[in-house]
């Protein structure tokens, strides 16, 4: 219930301020547009990338758009430990009678993530139609359960990095590294190098937001139980990670202000 409750405050804040948040929208609408401009041309001068076309693309970068809404609507305070270490901000959570894990993830919000629900399912029907792809109540199922854990998969790598900050205070080229592999999770699995495929569904498994499910529901050579279990793993890394997280607290020594 507390989860909730400070949610729902987070969020009323934010919609107060109308005008910032239809500009946030917009400017997430064209961000999102860019990225299928950019397939467009990509598609202009050839048929495939690895065997996926234009539409496979399109259906696997709205699954890329959907992962991210849940995370950045309900639990964006999980992009800011690294900062509150750094800052000694973190400090006001640790004194707080209440869990100190539930209190960061839900310090910030950012409903305008709402609009990447919609034009993720804009993407994903758009793909899906083209490609004459069978939806089946029990693949509609699965997406839902994957759109909603795979947001789970940022917030963990988050509490990761926000852990390793604990000991090391800052690490700026994780930011640098985290940005990339959520990037590769764009495009099919299957064109990476097999070190980098092993990261995207292990350490940093961002391929199990997109591009692995992608692979499956497409019908392409790819990681079937992995891709159907993908909801249990997200859930799993999450919950590993935020594990770790508070452990690593144990550890630490405010660095004031």
């Amino acid at each position: 219930m507390l989860l909730f409750h400070l949610n729902r405050l987070m969020i009323k804040q934010h919609l107060k301020l109308v005008g910032d948040w239809w500009a946030a929208v917009a400017g997430m609408v064209i961000q999102q547009c860019t990225a299928i401009a950019f397939l467009g041309v990509i598609f202009y001068r050839i048929e495939a990338i690895r065997g996926w076309s234009l539409y496979e693309m399109v259906f696997l970068l709205g699954l890329f758009v959907l992962s991210k809404p849940v995370y950045r609507i309900f639990f964006q305070g999980a992009s800011d430990v690294s900062r509150l270490v750094l800052t000694g901000e973190l400090d006001q959570f640790l004194i707080r009678p209440r869990n100190t894990l539930i209190l960061i993830l839900t310090c910030r919000s950012n409903p305008v993530a709402a609009g990447d629900i919609f034009l993720g399912l804009v993407f994903l029907v758009y793909g899906a139609h083209h490609l004459e792809i069978n939806l089946s109540l029990w693949k509609v199922l699965y997406l839902a359960g994957l759109v909603a854990a795979a947001s789970l998969i940022y917030v963990g790598t988050l509490l990761l990095k926000g852990a390793l900050c604990v000991f090391v205070v800052k690490i700026d080229a994780m930011n640098a590294l985290l940005q990339q592999f959520q990037e590769y999770s764009k495009y099919p699995i299957s064109i990476y190098h097999p070190l980098i495929k092993t990261m995207l569904v292990t350490l940093l498994p961002y391929g199990l937001a997109s591009s692995v499910p992608a692979a499956v529901l497409l019908g392409k050579d790819g990681m079937p139980w992995i891709a159907w279990l993908a909801p249990l793993f997200c859930l799993s890394y999450a919950l590993i990670m935020g594990i770790f997280l508070l452990w690593s607290l144990r550890f630490y020594r405010s660095s004031g202000s």
